[in-house]
């Protein structure tokens, strides 16, 4: 697609898949994601525009594997339409922003998630940071294993199975009974699609049964997190499987609005218990010396249960 007079794509209150185009030289935008539009924009190459992508007004794209090259903005996500309350949240991975007059803008009714965003130039194909085969299977792809944009290689395969999953929309109650808090949890509350621990001076968590048979040797199971925090100093995730205790720390994201995911790889077994703790952040009071903790947050977005054909997505990454 090349010198469209306006957008290349616009989408408006739908969720089709976007694949493996060249978008050139367009007068607005190379791809428009908006009215609560849930789109994959997978494997294309967007290079002189306006703007590359624009997620806006309750929009929630998957943006896997792109080039986003030489564009005014490279990806803008905002509210414009205020009848939508909330602006774009895009999930951006494995993809590269690069030699755009900006390559990122986060408006502040916006939010993002992301994962092996490279931004500017980059040299070389830098190591995964996290296991995505997860994101990849929910949408019945193989990783592009060879470069990124309209020339990536890759493959069809069977989609993954969605097993579990906890999402916090509008509407949606602290059950404290459902959700058990300890230690220096001062408060649960409901915020913008989130559950947030309100965090007093003490490390603390929060925890709450599940029932989860993961039993099938012929699958890979994940459990994926996507999660952001302010004010702590580390955070993590806990699950009892077959009554033993599994723990990783949570990748966070600090800036404000940005997400980021962590990937548990879970072994078959059954799992009881699913608890998220956090650590507050110290800071040096200097008159007099105090060393002193300092009240944050950890915002949770969503967990989910991923499981996959373990033939088709491989072994361990």
């Amino acid at each position: 697609m090349e010198r469209a007079g306006n957008d290349g794509f616009d989408l408006m209150t739908c969720s089709p898949s976007i694949v493996g185009n060249v978008i050139v030289d367009n007068g607005d935008k190379g791809i428009s994601v908006g009215e609560n539009s849930s789109p994959l924009v997978f494997a294309n190459t967007i290079t002189g525009c306006n703007r590359g992508i624009e997620v806006k007004d309750r929009s929630s794209p998957t943006i896997l594997a792109n080039r986003i090259e030489r564009n005014r903005t490279g990806l803008l996500a905002r509210l414009k339409n205020w009848r939508y309350e909330k602006g774009g949240w895009p999930r951006l991975v494995h993809t590269r922003l690069s030699g755009n007059e900006q390559d990122l803008r986060l408006e502040q009714d916006a939010r993002l998630s992301r994962v092996d965003m490279a931004e500017g130039p980059v040299s070389g194909a830098a190591a995964p940071q996290v296991d995505m085969r997860w994101l990849y299977a929910l949408h019945g792809v193989a990783p592009a294993v060879q470069g990124l944009g309209a020339e990536a290689q890759w493959g069809s395969i069977s989609p993954a199975r969605l097993e579990h999953e906890e999402l916090f929309p509008d509407g949606w109650e602290v059950p404290e009974a459902h959700w058990r808090r300890s230690g220096g949890v001062a408060g649960l509350r409901h915020d913008e699609d989130c559950l947030v621990l309100r965090m007093g001076a003490d490390p603390g968590s929060i925890s709450r049964s599940v029932q989860w048979s993961l039993g099938d040797s012929t699958r890979t199971y994940w459990l994926v997190v996507e999660a952001a925090a302010s004010d702590l100093e580390s955070a993590a995730v806990t699950i009892t499987r077959d009554g033993r205790p599994l723990t990783q720390p949570l990748r966070l994201e600090t800036e404000p609005g940005a997400f980021a995911f962590t990937v548990v790889p879970l072994g078959p077994g059954s799992v009881g218990s699913l608890e998220f703790s956090a650590v507050p952040k110290v800071r040096v009071d200097h008159s007099p010396v105090l060393r002193l903790r300092t009240p944050g947050q950890l915002r949770l977005h969503r967990w989910c249960v991923v499981s996959a054909a373990t033939a088709e997505v491989g072994g361990p990454p």
